[in-house]
């Protein structure tokens, strides 16, 4: 991991640019699974254009609602895809991914073990 990346500080994310990407998940995801009060919540950002194509060399480069340094724009430039979780303390983790693919395939596994533990929880 790129050390120019700010930490964001004691709280809820690692990250300055895990804020900015949580910012964007609330605008909705490309998929979610699970709930924070059970299993967690999980969900799946790709930085694709209007016509469907993953973004090319922007990624999520300049993300609302936070001023990224130059050090992580160049970061968030590479980044064809990310997951986000967030625990039932309210703490968010962001996987980062160059390889949207690579991000799609971890995010299935996730969703089949949110399925199988939610319908464990269900008996």
């Amino acid at each position: 991991m790129n050390h120019d990346l700010r930490p964001y500080g004691p709280g809820k994310f690692n990250l300055m640019i895990d804020s900015a990407m949580y910012q964007l998940s609330l605008d909705g995801c490309t998929s979610e699974c699970g709930d924070v009060s059970t299993v967690g919540w999980y969900g799946l950002l790709v930085a694709r254009d209007e016509t469907g194509l993953v973004m090319r060399p922007q990624g999520f480069a300049n993300p609302e609602g936070i001023d990224t340094t130059e050090a992580e724009n160049e970061f968030l430039k590479l980044q064809a895809a990310c997951i986000i979780s967030e625990d039932s303390q309210g703490f968010v983790s962001v996987e980062y991914f160059e390889d949207a693919n690579k991000a799609e395939a971890a995010y299935s596994a996730i969703e089949a073990e949110c399925a199988m533990a939610e319908e464990e929880n269900e008996l």
